[in-house]
Formats: C-alpha cells, structure tokens, sequence
C-alpha cells in the first residue's frame, strides 16, 4: 500500500460520507460511544469525522488491510491504496462444519 495515495483516497472518501445521515441512524437506535472522561453519549458529527479520521491513521500506522471501530469500518485495498469508508449498522457470518 502506498500511504500516500492512501491518504488522498481517504480524504475523498470521507468528503462523501453522509454524516448527518449517520448520526440520525445513531439517535434513532441511541448508539453512544464511549468517552475518554468515561461518559457515553451519541458523538456529534464533528466527533464522528474525528473518529474516523483517527481510525484511518491507526490502520495506517499498524499497516492493517481494515479496521472496524464504533460502527465504521475502514479498508484500504493493498495494490491500488483505494480506501473504502463503511458505517455498519448489522452484519452476519454464517459458518459451517
């Protein structure tokens, strides 16, 4: 990956993320996070920008392909360094024997 393309991939992905739309969804179902003063309440928009923006730099430092943190899931394509932006608000695994 390269991080610098990344970076630029990630600024354009998080300019058309609806993060009013994602809040919304967070105040309908009172999804809050928790806080470093040990509170939890329903992050501004502002607040989920920054959160993002501090999961992106986490997966970089650690070179992680994705990360998954307070409903947004963050992934970084190895060959191209294209960054996808999700919030998930349900997701399944079926496993089998």
């Amino acid at each position: 990956m390269n991080k610098e393309d990344a970076l630029k991939s990630f600024y354009n992905a998080i300019d058309h993320v609806d993060f009013k739309k994602i809040r919304n969804v967070m105040l309908l179902l009172k999804w809050k996070w928790f806080t470093e003063d040990g509170h939890y309440h329903i992050p501004s928009i502002s607040e989920l920008k920054i959160g993002c923006r501090e999961l992106f730099n986490i997966l970089i430092e650690e070179e992680y392909d994705h990360l998954y943190s307070g409903g947004f899931k963050i992934s970084v394509e190895e060959k191209s360094s294209l960054v996808e932006i999700e919030f998930i608000i349900e997701n399944k695994i079926g496993w089998y024997d």
